[in-house]
């Protein structure tokens, strides 16, 4: 997808963002997937440009069209935790690490004096005894597509690492050292202090987590139109004797016109059940028309006589038509006015 284009942008630039929803356009009407209905990935630094695929075992792998996270200790309890949110249902997630471990953290939120209260910019450098390797963690206005992580800036310290030194690099510019604080807390550092002043988190009403379940992919869908369209009359087909009717010949009244093949379990399974309840349809006032759309073979009257056997066998009561690719077309291109799709009609189909 191409980017806004900025107000003194060239008309090439706006035909090259023009185009870009125009495909988008195109992938929306053809059915397709926005996020390809792939799982979500998560990957673990190991150090020494090394990632490793850890997305299963932390249970992030969701099959959900995610768009924004946002990181956050939301239960004050020194471990991480995520808000995502997805495109698609549902609409969002709160995923707490619940991850048991020993190691030590700390947490700073900066206030500022002369730069701007916020603190947006500032840097904070964390040295552990023994080490000259600075932990460093910045803040920032945003982290994320159309998300905002906590301003809060934790640092994880590992067993046992005592802290020797805890910088701040304002964003006027100046640098400060604060007085060392212990681990496993949160701390407020205030700009022009030199000192952190320890804040409690508020007590915290456990939440009781919902089963992480997936919807239910129904292969079922019904498009209901509010004024019948007519059935026009150059719709052409063919009966069982081989001879050219239409459709609109076949309607008395309100009819259901069902695309079915001899080679569709699903098509056959369906016909089966309306068959037995072909009294129900009768009664609705109903007239059902079963169109064939077998591809043609090279002889007609072999066709025809496969068709009629598999009807004779599922004992179906309706009207039977054979469909031909002309007819085909005209009902996709009648459906894609209706749903926007450009895919064809699955079968079964009904209209």
């Amino acid at each position: 997808m191409s980017r806004s284009p900025t107000e003194t942008s060239s008309s090439a630039e706006v035909l090259e963002y023009d185009k870009g929803w125009a495909a988008l356009n195109r992938l929306i009407r053809s059915g397709r997937s926005f996020s390809g209905r792939e799982r979500n990935c998560c990957f673990l630094n190991t150090g020494a440009q090394r990632f490793a695929n850890v997305s299963a075992v932390t249970g992030l792998d969701f099959p959900d069209d995610g768009r924004g996270l946002c990181v956050t200790d939301w239960d004050h309890d020194g471990r991480l935790d995520f808000w995502a949110t997805n495109r698609t249902g549902p609409r969002i997630r709160f995923l707490k690490n619940n991850y048991q471990t020993d190691n030590e953290f700390i947490s700073f939120s900066l206030v500022g004096t002369s730069s701007n209260r916020d603190a947006i910019g500032a840097r904070v450098m964390l040295t552990l005894a023994g080490n000259d390797q600075p932990l460093i963690r910045s803040l920032y206005a945003g982290s994320g597509y159309l998300s905002q992580s906590t301003k809060w800036l934790h640092v994880g310290l590992g067993k046992g690492n005592a802290i020797d030194a805890v910088k701040v690099h304002w964003p006027g510019g100046a640098v400060e050292e604060f007085a060392i604080m212990p681990a496993n807390g949160h701390y407020i550092l205030q700009e022009g202090t030199g000192k952190a002043k320890r804040w409690e988190p508020p007590t915290i009403k456990q939440l009781t987590p919902s089963a992480a379940t997936e919807p239910d992919l129904s292969p079922l869908s019904r498009v209901v139109v509010l004024h019948p369209a007519p059935i026009p009359q150059s719709l052409t087909c063919l009966d069982l004797d081989g001879n050219p009717t239409t459709l609109a010949a076949h309607r008395s009244g309100p009819i259901l016109i069902n695309l079915w093949s001899t080679t569709c379990t699903n098509c056959l399974h369906e016909l089966s059940e309306w068959t037995e309840r072909s009294a129900d349809f009768e009664a609705a006032g109903l007239q059902v028309l079963a169109v064939n759309v077998d591809p043609p073979g090279d002889d007609p009257v072999v066709d025809r006589d496969r068709i009629e056997n598999m009807a004779n066998r599922i004992g179906m009561p309706f009207s039977i038509a054979i469909g031909n690719q002309a007819l085909v077309e005209t009902l996709n291109v009648f459906q894609r006015t209706f749903v926007g799709r450009q895919s064809d009609l699955p079968l079964p189909s009904s209209l």
